[in-house]
């Protein structure tokens, strides 16, 4: 079994912990997931939906990333930034036309974003998962706490504190 297996099950046993002490998460929340990498967008899944989110797609062509982001009801979406020579960037336009949060992961740096989107959140390849699922976790709260506060008003943001080290990563 792969080392980082054992490091989604940590993450997850974090997340159940932090649910019991007030963060509530909508049931299945929708994830896009944008990976041409057919072992990278296997592992996204496989990190993602251990949590309780569905994973839309893998999608791995730009045009199909774009129907999905246009037609899909997503509550955040994982990118990959090069796309078989295309970059994701229209996929990210249309996301943010539509208010769904979404990070990059890619293996370029923060600084080879545009800067319409140099101060979105970016995780650089390799990373751990526990990276992964607190990031997209940190995406979708503000929409989960805007629902619990119509019946609860002290909703407090999950904490991934004792996630996995970078040493167990995922590399693409």
């Amino acid at each position: 079994m792969p080392s980082w297996h054992f490091s989604t099950r940590r993450c997850c046993a974090a997340m159940t912990a932090t649910s019991e002490k007030g963060y509530r998460m909508q049931e299945r929340r929708r994830i896009l997931v944008v990976e041409d990498d057919f072992l990278v967008a296997t592992l996204l899944t496989e990190i993602l939906e251990p949590v309780g989110w569905q994973v839309v797609g893998p999608v791995a062509h730009l045009a199909t990333a774009l129907d999905a982001a246009a037609s899909e009801d997503l509550d955040a979406a994982v990118l990959d930034v090069n796309l078989g020579g295309q970059t994701v960037y229209p996929v990210a336009e249309m996301l943010d036309a539509r208010k769904v949060p979404f990070v990059f992961v890619t293996s370029y740096g923060r600084e080879a974003l545009p800067p319409l989107f140099c101060g979105r959140p970016h995780l650089g390849k390799p990373f751990a998962p526990g990276e992964l699922i607190g990031t997209v976790a940190r995406l979708i709260a503000p929409a989960a706490e805007a629902e619990a506060g119509t019946w609860r008003s002290n909703v407090t943001s999950p904490s991934f504190e004792g996630s996995p080290s970078r040493t167990s990563m995922v590399a693409a």
